[in-house]
């Protein structure tokens, strides 16, 4: 299957192709959905829990809010150009669905790296 009309390399090509079965597969997705749920609870215990309720403690989940989200409007950027520029345009819902899953996880990620970095440094 070819997927640019003018491939610059095998190589592109065949990382484009790689992607593209990831994220079309579906177990690829149950595997992100499972680690969304995982990411979510520890986001929402986070955001519960007693050392996030004080003064100190909402100003770090704060300041790792402000830091996701710069990294949210960078990526969304990043993952915007990435999809016009190598994808074809009859790529899956499935993977633009499971796209937009790994950008949730990464962010989501960060941001609860972020606070336990900034609750051992503040």
């Amino acid at each position: 299957m070819k997927l640019l009309t003018n491939p610059k390399s095998l190589k592109e090509e065949l990382f484009i192709e790689t992607i593209l079965f990831f994220l079309e597969n579906k177990v690829f997705g149950l595997i992100g959905s499972v680690v969304s749920v995982v990411l979510i609870i520890c986001f929402i215990y986070l955001y519960l829990s007693k050392n996030g309720r004080d003064e100190r403690g909402r100003e770090i989940f704060a300041f790792a809010s402000f830091i996701s989200l710069i990294l949210f409007l960078v990526l969304t950027h990043l993952f915007g150009i990435f999809i016009a520029s190598f994808f074809p345009a009859t790529i899956s819902i499935f993977a633009i669905a499971h796209l937009l899953q790994l950008l949730l996880n990464i962010v989501l990620l960060v941001h609860i790296i972020s606070t336990f970095i900034l609750h051992k440094t503040k």
